[in-house]
């Protein structure tokens, strides 16, 4: 008896040492998790630079897929180990023009409905079941680039057994990391893909995805706690795009619904006033609005369809009122921290790179150990 009580025990504690595809990933942030996923984020370059990163190796991982570059140079890794949640690493911005180009063409599209790539090719999406919520027209369309090929190997890994998937971005990585988790829970949802699927988020650097009602949902779907937002404290990239909020973009019953009515109430002298201190108001953040879509928009197309010929300009919303999403997991500078970056580094990505987020989770979460 003895002896199958020892097997057991011996049993169980290998199970917990080594993991089983039935292990379920679990909710919150995790900095270990999160600084393994790093690991992948900096294996994103060609191998010839892999020695150069400071991030360790994702210990027992192999590069099971590299998808190939797309038109606008967005691409995806997949990786795995026995016993460990496979992990789907998407790529952030590279110093290619097309790349940044899909940064910049930050007009709002609606955050369901179609993309057509070409005469044949269409990309059907559902990031939020509100329809007053709108997304990024750049990182969907890079989503979208990339989809078929991602699902289909995420269908092949359900397949092979698998039912616990991490999946990780940094920077533009990130944003569009955000879309990948919401349309895959629409399809859950709607029975596309199994219920027993378990997906887990991490958004490192993100900027921001859509606007509020995009947020607002999102933030809904994850309540689980199974996906967040890591930012440093002093990267300039999750404040982008730059938000302009008009009286268009708050929810529709509010006191301003009634404005115009109270005004014409007031006397003559106070009418004029208010009106015209209102109206210079409400005007410069439409007028600031209505340019940023034209050359976030209508101007930008050009640029993304010079590298994908076939695209047809989709139809952008009237807003450019961008927000963060994501339980938001906040790395404030330590004193140490500007030994590694220096008080005024001159790099306007010093603390966008991997190596700060990697030593500001330890610094906080792990008491600094390598």
């Amino acid at each position: 008896m003895k002896r199958v009580y020892s097997l057991v025990a011996f049993l169980a504690f290998f199970f917990v040492l080594t993991g089983t595809f039935a292990q379920t990933l679990k909710p919150g942030f995790d900095a270990i998790e999160y600084c393994t996923l790093l690991g992948f984020s900096a294996r994103q370059g060609d191998t010839a630079t892999w020695a150069t990163v400071k991030t360790p190796a994702p210990s027992g991982y192999k590069l099971a897929y590299r998808s190939p570059a797309m038109p606008l140079d967005n691409r995806w890794d997949l990786w795995t180990a026995p016993g460990k949640a496979s992990v789907i690493s998407i790529r952030g911005t590279t110093i290619e023009q097309k790349s940044w180009v899909e940064n910049f063409y930050a007009a709002m599209v609606p955050a369901m409905g179609t993309i057509n790539l070409s005469p044949t090719e269409v990309f059907t999406y559902k990031f939020a079941a509100d329809s007053n919520a709108f997304v990024h027209a750049g990182w969907t369309i890079g989503l979208a680039t990339i989809w078929g090929d991602l699902i289909t190997h995420i269908r092949g890994l359900y397949d092979q057994g698998e039912r616990n998937i991490l999946i990780m971005g940094h920077s533009q990585g990130g944003a569009i990391a955000y879309l990948v988790h919401s349309q895959l829970y629409y399809m859950q949802q709607s029975g596309q893909l199994p219920a027993d699927l378990v997906f887990k988020t991490y958004c490192s650097a993100p900027p921001k995805p859509g606007n509020l009602y995009y947020a607002y949902d999102f933030d809904f779907i994850t309540r689980n706690g199974m996906a967040c937002r890591v930012v440093n404290a002093l990267d300039w990239v999750p404040q982008m795009p730059i938000s302009i909020q008009t009286a268009d973009d708050v929810y529709k019953l509010n006191p301003l619904m009634n404005a115009k009515a109270q005004i014409k109430k007031m006397p003559l002298a106070q009418r004029m006033a208010v009106s015209y201190v209102s109206n210079q108001l409400k005007g410069s953040a439409y007028k600031a609005a209505k340019k940023f879509r034209k050359y976030m928009g209508k101007k930008a197309y050009p640029f993304i369809k010079k590298n994908m010929p076939n695209l047809q300009q989709p139809n952008y919303a009237a807003t450019m009122d961008y927000c963060t999403a994501g339980v938001p997991i906040i790395l404030q500078p330590t004193p140490g921290y500007y030994d590694l970056v220096g008080k005024n580094p001159t790099n306007t990505f010093a603390h966008h790179m991997l190596v700060p987020y990697y030593y500001l989770v330890k610094a906080h979460y792990l008491n600094g150990i390598k």
